[in-house]
């Protein structure tokens, strides 16, 4: 068996598996960018003071600014 055969098998063997969940990837890419965006939110909420002055510090915007911007991102991430 040759590497021609080889490759050609694999591209069979792609294009039946393609065939059969063709229907199913964009729900199943949907669903991965929704949990993305809820592990996120999730993680802010647990991590809420290191999210908080992180974003202090590394903008020197002050407490209540850096407040308001996690809290925005949080009902962001969670409201999707």
């Amino acid at each position: 068996m040759g590497q021609e055969d080889l490759m050609n098998t694999a591209e069979d063997v792609a294009d039946q598996f393609l065939r059969v969940t063709k229907q199913y990837l964009p729900h199943l890419a949907r669903l991965c960018l929704i949990s993305t965006f809820l592990e996120d939110g999730i993680r802010m909420w647990f991590q809420w003071n290191e999210q908080r002055d992180y974003i202090e510090a590394t903008w020197s915007c002050g407490y209540f600014l850096a407040t308001c911007f996690v809290l925005l991102n949080l009902i962001g991430q969670l409201g999707e």
